[in-house]
């Protein structure tokens, strides 16, 4: 994957590249019960990766999560 922007010396990039946690929404209830803040039930999935390929919803259109721990010893994260 291609990175948007160098690596510098004072800022350390972090690939987060790998297994993640995914599940479909398809009633797109997830923000409204705050699914951002609990654990999502799910299947695993390879980031950077084509989820609709590989889980048989090639047919789905509509809102997914996906979710994954990571730790940091602060500073400014950016997404």
């Amino acid at each position: 994957m291609k990175r948007l922007f160098d690596e510098h010396q004072k800022r350390e990039v972090r690939s987060l590249d790998g297994a993640w946690r995914f599940c479909t929404d398809p009633d797109d209830k997830g923000l409204g019960e705050s699914w951002e803040k609990s654990c999502i039930e799910g299947e695993t999935v390879t980031v950077p990766g084509v989820w609709n390929m590989q889980h048989g919803l090639l047919q789905y259109e509509g809102v997914a999560w996906y979710q994954r721990e990571f730790y940091t010893e602060g500073g400014t994260l950016r997404f």
